[in-house]
């Protein structure tokens, strides 16, 4: 996998204000225990390479709704990749997003009060590349 990078953060300046726990970034305050965790499978050789990702990344504050934070619910996706070499000109791909089809959350203050619901659905694409 790759190096994760990360972006600079500060501490908030004054604990009157803020949890003193909160890292703040640009002006938004940033959950100190949200997590990221994605992973890759791909085979190294071969006419057929495919590949299967699942990012996923848990539940955290992305604003406020009216003074009250607004939360984004943990959401993962499960991504996946097919390749095909026919010849060293011409390799045909299929390539799927979302397979679990997860729905997107937001809520303000408790899961039971709703803000948003996103339904991307699953995507699917078919195409080929061609070298010369």
């Amino acid at each position: 996998m790759g190096e994760r990078l990360a972006a600079p953060r500060r501490r908030a300046s004054s604990g009157a204000e803020r949890d003193p726990e909160v890292t703040v970034f640009d002006g938004f305050q940033i959950d100190p225990v949200s997590t990221t965790v994605s992973g890759f499978l791909t085979p190294l050789s071969g006419p057929i390479t495919t590949r299967l990702a699942y990012n996923f990344r848990s539940k955290f504050k992305s604003g406020d709704d009216r003074g009250t934070p607004m939360w984004q619910d943990d959401y993962g996706t499960l991504d996946g990749t097919f390749n095909y070499a026919v010849n060293s000109h011409l390799t045909l791909t299929v390539d799927a997003q979302n397979l679990l089809d997860h729905k997107l959350r937001y809520f303000v203050g408790s899961p039971s009060i709703p803000r948003a619901y996103y339904d991307y659905g699953q995507t699917f694409y078919a195409g080929f590349r061609l070298k010369y």
